[in-house]
């Protein structure tokens, strides 16, 4: 454990982790209370992530692995070929239709995937870009809330030759093509790491929202 934390602590900055933890209260702690405060969180972080490595065989990314391959990867190959502008970009977003299409793929996915518990629902409100909510009950009454977007930035240029904005691209473990490498993927991933959580079941309550950002 001691090695694996100072190798860990060469790359993360606890101090400024719990500076933005706290927030505005941090400024108004004084500096003892806020090193008490970052060795706490440092201890806290330590306790909960590098147990989990010290009990770790390997299972769960066996099944995350699988389930990029044979769940994830066709359904963000099918996203990626949708040119789902952000709103500050498409304007007429609403008409195009694309924004839904993304939408829709994502929802289909989740509700294919092994959490029977988890409520999925699109909302729709008028003028707005839909939402896409995944509530998934835990048994605390604490909750997490996990955030992605759907729309994406314009295609840009520099695409080399074989690539481009709309076309799913994988050269070894990468996948080219726009939205496949940015908070698109987000809902995959949320959903994909509660379900390899499920056993034992989480002791807390996710909340996966889905949106295409609004600017403004």
């Amino acid at each position: 454990r001691e090695k694996i934390m100072r190798v860990v602590t060469q790359g993360f900055d606890f101090r400024e982790m719990s500076k933005r933890v706290l927030g505005r209260t941090w400024q108004d702690i004084d500096a003892a209370e806020q090193d008490r405060f970052t060795k706490l969180m440092t201890k806290l972080l330590e306790n909960v992530y590098i147990g989990k490595l010290e009990s770790y065989s390997g299972q769960t990314l066996e099944y995350v692995e699988r389930a990029w391959e044979d769940s994830i990867l066709p359904v963000l190959s099918d996203y990626i070929r949708v040119p789902a502008l952000s709103p500050h970009f498409d304007p007429d977003w609403a008409a195009h239709g694309y924004l839904d299409e993304a939408v829709a793929f994502a929802e289909d996915w989740c509700r294919a995937q092994p959490l029977r518990e988890a409520a999925v629902e699109v909302v729709r409100l008028p003028g707005r870009t839909p939402l896409l909510l995944v509530e998934i009950p835990g048994d605390r009454e604490d909750t997490v809330l996990l955030y992605g977007h759907l729309d994406k930035q314009p295609e840009m240029t520099g695409w080399r030759p074989g690539l481009g904005p709309w076309t799913p691209v994988r050269e070894g473990d990468r996948l080219y093509g726009r939205g496949g490498a940015d908070d698109g993927y987000a809902v995959f991933a949320s959903v994909t790491a509660v379900a390899a959580h499920r056993f034992p079941p989480p002791r807390w309550s996710a909340t996966l929202s889905t949106r295409p950002a609004r600017r403004v």
